[in-house]
């Protein structure tokens, strides 16, 4: 989260992991000084193991633990909001990150009483004693994006959820709410009318707004793109050249399909696979021609889907390597 008109200053708020903390009170005291920002750690226990991992990604994909989610989303947003509203003033842009904080736009509106305004307006206040004019305050609202980093699911999905309505609105509650892909745009916007009656249009520039609170909250599509100015500086790296040649020389006689992956089952390297698999399959003649070469990467930030997602790789590996040989695969 990065509250200020230039977003100079930071807030992060992480969820904290054992394998970090080491059950060492003096790591907690160094994050700031290390980092340069106001940090929120929330528990262990209540993060980590109930939002985290367990509750919170159970209530979003499934359906048979969603009875418990409320409870989970309004806590961590709770404590995000005792640092954050200590902080933000009216006109500042505060940008929210992902689902496990999907209420927390209407929340943060809620305490500065900002549910009603949508621009600066002014406020008339209580007559004062002695009978002068009635005194008036500006109010001016926070800006807020609130940008989901995973799959939004369809309307038909999102409706089975029993709090899928107060999550919507809490989304609703930015000024802007981005996604990576216009598929989870969409499974967004008609969550929005099919579930809330609510109504979006296009707007120039090919943005989406829909009509809430009386204003238009802007929906954007964002993809994940390349460094490409990174990746060029880091080709001319000795030991990138020597790679590099290595692998074409190891490969000559076969065109090379390069491909990195994050080993969790959202970033679907096992469909990659299964398309690999059904291209050498349909077409035999690139059997002897094409290599594909898979690197996984294990962040450590979700081990018990990292730890699923590489068993199946593994395993459809070794499937597609007996099969064709292994010099389909590297």
């Amino acid at each position: 989260l990065c509250h200020g008109k230039s977003l100079r200053n930071g807030v992060q708020f992480h969820p904290w992991d054992d394998h970090l903390f080491q059950g060492d009170p003096a790591v907690l005291e160094r994050i700031p000084e290390v980092l340069g920002k106001v940090v929120v750690v929330v528990g262990v226990h209540e993060v980590i193991v109930l939002h985290g991992k367990h509750v919170c990604r159970a209530h979003v994909l499934t359906r048979e633990h969603h009875v418990l989610g409320l409870a989970e989303f309004q806590h961590v947003a709770r404590v995000v909001i005792q640092v954050l509203a200590q902080l933000v003033s009216g006109g500042d842009i505060v940008w929210v990150h992902d689902y496990h904080l999907a209420l927390l736009p209407r929340m943060l509106r809620e305490v500065r009483n900002e549910t009603d305004v949508v621009t600066e307006v002014k406020k008339v206040l209580p007559s004062s004693l002695d009978g002068d004019e009635e005194a008036k305050e500006i109010v001016t609202p926070v800006r807020m994006v609130f940008f989901i980093h995973v799959p939004f699911p369809t309307s038909q999905v999102f409706r089975e959820l029993e709090h899928g309505e107060a999550l919507l609105e809490g989304m609703l509650h930015a000024d802007v709410v981005g996604f990576h892909a216009f598929d989870h745009a969409r499974h967004f916007l008609n969550a929005a009318k099919r579930i809330l009656g609510l109504k979006y249009e296009s707007l120039s520039g090919g943005l989406i707004g829909v009509r809430h609170r009386g204003t238009k909250i802007l929906v954007t599509v964002s993809n994940v793109s390349v460094e490409t100015d990174i990746i060029d500086a880091l080709l001319v790296f000795p030991s990138v050249q020597e790679e590099a040649a290595y692998l074409q020389k190891k490969h000559e006689s076969r065109s090379i399909i390069a491909a990195v992956d994050v080993a969790q089952r959202l970033s679907g390297v096992s469909l990659k696979l299964l398309a690999f698999e059904r291209l050498l399959t349909d077409y035999p003649v690139w059997q002897s021609q094409i290599v594909l070469l898979l690197r996984c990467l294990i962040p450590a930030t979700r081990r018990v889907d990292e730890a699923e997602t590489l068993r199946e790789v593994r395993s459809l590996v070794q499937r597609i390597q007996t099969r064709f040989g292994h010099q389909v695969i590297d």
